[in-house]
Formats: structure tokens, sequence, C-alpha cells
């Protein structure tokens, strides 16, 4: 996930919808939905999905799986981070259960065993968040659902980095792309333990990192004081010294050492949900295996969905505005699918899945209409500073130093280019015979 968590809202407020009726076999054909929008490429695009199974995961999923149903691309495997937003047992079965839902209940689906060289979010997210997440996708002849889906009997995959290094090597060199929507625990285990990951990947796609501007010290202060305590010297003297701070790393310590200071004591360390201002959820989760994955993994290419660009992109109230209506022309046979995942997405941002559709434009430009991405940083390079747990992604580098070169951070997008795509692409709309 690309922010903050996701407080699942209370269950009587979410619509309860029964899917027994509505199979990807009987209502949903992918030939038809060819004839609707772009050409799929010739061979659908190989995929890896790497999750931490939050409510914007799982609608970026599905939104990814409709995808395949249209012939965009290929899922070959999808991963459960181990310091996500869902407890691991929870965010496997749910993935498997989104597999299933349409129509490729064979995907595999497996699991990290552990984070490595975490510095702060070794149990994952707090627990009151977890629990919240971890009943989203169960049986409703268990307990009451907020997305009813059916139940995948497979086992889990045995092994996150077995999973990973099978899938690369079986579509050789720069054969498959990767979407990192989690922290980078199984990423980086996979690429300990597989010489050849990098050399296999076709592009590394990411969901969060936050980029200058975006990291203004004085905005990062502001946003975490109140009313009461910008009025106090202490916070007036953080802000002028930030000001006049000899480079953008410094002015972040500053800013870290008066949340350090002045924060309320349960808030810091971080570790009932707090965090470094500015920093970025996937990476501040685990921001050593962020570093060793990501600046240090050696990957080719390299395209980033920022915290910048996905903090424009709000739910609104009236977003199911862009969920197409049946006609004569039209058939959307899972309207209630995305009417059920708005809700339940509501007063959130839309983090993750702008990853996925930004994914989708990148591999198949024609497959989204109008410009996605809006502004970019591009052809920089980018590190991740631990200090504090504090997982900025800096591109105020030299060459000399060490760093990965990406080819572009998307740090705008156009909202209504990515509301209307997705919405149509997750009700499943394909044209009528």
């Amino acid at each position: 996930s690309g922010g903050v968590s996701v407080l699942v809202p209370d269950a009587a407020a979410i619509p309860v919808v029964d899917f027994s009726n509505i199979t990807p076999e009987k209502d949903f054909n992918p030939k038809r939905s060819l004839e609707f929008g772009p050409h799929p490429p010739a061979k659908p695009h190989p995929v890896i999905i790497d999750t931490d199974m939050d409510t914007d995961d799982v609608l970026g999923i599905s939104y990814l799986l409709q995808q395949m149903n249209r012939g965009v691309v290929k899922v070959e495997a999808i991963v459960v981070t181990a310091t996500g937003f869902s407890d691991q047992w929870a965010g496997v079965e749910g993935a498997m259960r989104l597999t299933k839902r349409f129509g490729h209940p064979d995907i595999p689906v497996a699991h990290a065993p552990r984070a490595i060289g975490y510095t702060v979010g070794g149990s994952g997210a707090p627990a009151a968040w977890r629990s919240g997440i971890d009943d989203f996708l169960q049986d409703t002849n268990i307990r009451p659902q907020y997305l009813p889906l059916p139940y995948n009997p497979r086992p889990a995959y045995h092994s996150a980095a077995e999973l990973y290094r099978s899938t690369l090597e079986r579509n050789g060199p720069r054969g498959t792309s990767i979407l990192a929507m989690g922290p980078w625990d199984a990423i980086r285990d996979a690429r300990a333990l597989d010489e050849q990951m990098a050399a296999n990947t076709r592009t590394l796609y990411v969901s969060g990192g936050a980029f200058d501007p975006y990291l203004n010290a004085t905005h990062a202060l502001l946003a975490i004081a109140n009313e009461t305590t910008r009025k106090s010297p202490h916070f007036k003297a953080a802000m002028a010294e930030a000001s006049r701070a000899s480079s953008p790393l410094v002015a972040q310590d500053i800013v870290v050492e008066y949340a350090r200071k002045n924060l309320p004591k349960e808030g810091w360390p971080p570790a009932d949900g707090g965090k470094t201002p500015g920093s970025a959820w996937n990476f501040f989760s685990d921001p050593l295996s962020a570093q060793g994955a990501l600046q240090f993994g050696g990957f080719e290419d390299v395209v980033m969905m920022t915290d910048n660009a996905t903090h424009q992109m709000f739910v609104y109230e009236d977003d199911d505005k862009y969920i197409p209506d049946e006609s004569e022309t039209m058939h959307c046979p899972d309207r209630e699918f995305a009417a059920t995942g708005y809700a339940v997405q509501a007063a959130n941002l839309y983090w993750d899945e702008s990853a996925a559709s930004l994914m989708i434009k990148d591999l198949q430009p024609d497959a989204i209409a109008g410009k996605l991405c809006t502004d970019s940083i591009v052809d920089k390079k980018l590190v991740i500073d631990t200090h504090w747990g504090g997982t900025f992604a800096w591109t105020e580098i030299s060459e000399k130093a060490y760093g990965l070169k990406f080819r572009e951070a998307c740090t705008s997008a156009d909202i209504d280019v990515f509301k209307r795509d997705f919405f149509l692409v997750l009700a499943g709309c394909v044209a009528s015979a």
C-alpha cells in the first residue's frame, strides 16, 4: 500500500453483495471485452504482483485480474509480504479468493517468511488496522464479509523467493515485470537468493516513494503540528532552522528531531502507527529491505507511482458516477463488485490502484485513453534514507554516490483519466452482443 492504512468502515455501512449467481465463467467473456477499447498485445505481458493486501491492494489486484481477462497482462504470481497491512494468513487467503473470483484460481500465491533487517515495521501495521483488513475477505459461511468472494481451496505456494525465481527464469531475460505494492522484504529475500532476478525483470513498478518538493521540510513541520504547537517557541525555531538548512537532508533531520522531542510519547517512536513525517509507508515499514531491494537491487528499468502523485488521488463521494450503467451497447457484469469496492475505499486515496494503472499505461500505452501521468521526474537517481526509519527517496544525488537510476517517477496524475479507466475495467465492462 502506498499510504496510511485504510481503517475498514463499520460492516453495517457496507452493502453485502451476493455474487453466487455472478461468475467469471458465466458472465464474463474476454473475447467480447476485446471489442471494447484498445486491442491487446499479441502476447499479454507477464507480471508478478508483490502486495501487503490492504484494501487498496485488493482493488488494484482486482483491476489487474480484469485486465488479464481483457488480454492486456498475464498475472503469473502473487507474493504477500511479511510486514504489510494484513496478517499473512488473511493476505494469502484473500489473494487466492481474488484469483478464484476472476476466473484464475491456479495463479500461485506465496508469502514472505519474515522481514529482513527491519528497523521500524517488524510486526507490520498496528494490530487494530490488521484485524479489520483480515476480516475483509473472509467466508460468509463463517462470518459477515465486507466483500464476499468464493473460497479457493488450493494450498499456498511453499516459498516466495522460489516463486520469484521460477517465474522469472521461465520467461527469460527481461521477460517479466514486477509491481511492488507493499514493503520490500519479499523482493529483498528473492534478490538475495537469485543473482539473475534483476536481469530477468523487464520493469520494476513501484507504489510509494516521496520526492522533493513533497518533502519540503517546512510543509512537513506544518503537517505534524496543531494550532497550539504552531505557536510554541520550539516550533518557530524548528521552522526557522529548516528554512535555512544547507540541504534537504539536513532539513529533514531537523523535522525528525522536532518530532522526536515534541510529539506525544505514545506517537514516538512510531510503534502505534505513527511514522516519520514525509516518509512513505511501503518504505517506512521496512526501510533496510527497501534499501537493499530497490537502491542496491540492480534493476535496469524502474518506474514509480510516488506519494507525490497518489496523495492527489482522492476518493470522492460521487465516484460511483464513473461506474458505467448497463445499456444496449455495454454490459458490465461486475458493477456491484466495483460499487462495493468503492464503498470500502471511501474517504481515502487510490494508492495502489493508481500504481497498477500506471503499470498498464506503461506496458500498453493505448490501453488507457488519455494521459495518466501529467508530471514526472525522469532519468534520475534515488537513495533510501534510513535515518530514524525515515525512508525518503532522494533525487539530489551526485553521479559518484550510491543510488539507483530510475526511468520515471510520476509526481502528478490525472485523476479523471484514472477513474474512467479504473471503474470501467473493474466493472468488467464489455461491448454487448
